[in-house]
């Protein structure tokens, strides 16, 4: 009877959890579209009298065609141009301007961001002067986006550009049309991986030759679909151990389970430990 108590020896196994194995998609190029609105007095007056303002605001596209990585800050540069268009007696209008040296300022903003994307210009008001012709002057814009961002989903920043009408003597006439067009960036976040594993139990009971079950649940934390690929990478010798099933394909805030069955040999008596990577 001693002997068979023997034979009953309580087994226990650990296990270490370690390591990712994740999904990473592909990636393209997103073209970049522009919506403009113009604001203003009646054109027929300023065909005939005042200065017309046009903004185009331009970057490079490969600035922005490169997923971003998860809490580090981009910069894309933005060519803001302005110009003027005369009507009949615009000339005496840009004299008068062009003598008393005269700036009009346009105003940049941020109409538009998703909530997990902080963004910000580094001159959001640019003074050109009242000339006829383009100015052009450059600025920046900082993007940074954080973990909520899913991956390899294209997402718009949209930028307004404005300039306000400027009124001759008296508030009587438009000398200059005021003008409005906004911009849509478009960025990507790139994948940012995270899992969560927690075994039901940390520590397993059995007998010699007998086979024991630990369910262990993967939680996905990253921003995008994971495949979870998991190993036995130390294992007692003359021990057998199955994962069932080996690899994971979880969604992003879902969970998902596999099953460690572990059989000790028959002359087996003490404590064994298995690690896993994950």
């Amino acid at each position: 009877m001693e002997d068979e108590r023997n034979m009953r020896d309580i087994w226990k196994k650990g296990m270490a959890l370690l390591g990712v194995c994740i999904i990473i998609g592909s990636v393209g190029n997103f073209s970049v579209s522009a919506e403009k609105t113009v604001v203003g007095h009646d054109g027929a007056l300023f065909d005939f009298f005042g200065l017309k303002s046009i903004i185009h605001v331009d970057w490079d596209a490969n600035q922005t065609s490169e997923p971003l990585v998860i809490d580090v800050a981009y910069t894309v540069g933005l060519q803001v141009s302005y110009s003027i268009f005369k009507g009949f007696f615009g000339q005496f209008i840009l004299w008068y301007y062009n003598y008393t040296m005269q700036y009009i300022n346009v105003t940049l903003e941020i109409e538009d961001k998703p909530s997990w994307c902080t963004v910000y210009l580094t001159t959001p008001q640019l003074q050109f002067p009242v000339m006829e012709g383009t100015s052009i002057q450059d600025t920046s814009l900082f993007v940074s986006v954080n973990e909520q961002a899913p991956a390899f989903e294209p997402f718009v920043i949209t930028i307004k550009a404005s300039v306000d009408t400027m009124m001759g003597p008296f508030g009587f006439l438009s000398f200059i049309q005021g003008y409005v067009v906004t911009n849509e960036i478009y960025f990507m976040a790139g994948y940012h991986p995270g899992i969560n594993v927690t075994p039901e139990n940390y520590y397993l009971e059995t007998t010699p030759g007998t086979p024991v079950t630990d369910p262990i649940t993967v939680e996905n934390l990253g921003n995008g679909k994971t495949l979870v690929d998991i190993q036995i990478i130390d294992l007692p010798q003359g021990w057998n151990a199955v994962l069932s099933p080996s690899q994971l394909v979880i969604e992003v805030d879902e969970s998902s389970i596999t099953n460690l069955t572990v059989i000790p040999p028959y002359n087996f008596y003490g404590m064994g430990t298995i690690e896993l990577s994950f």
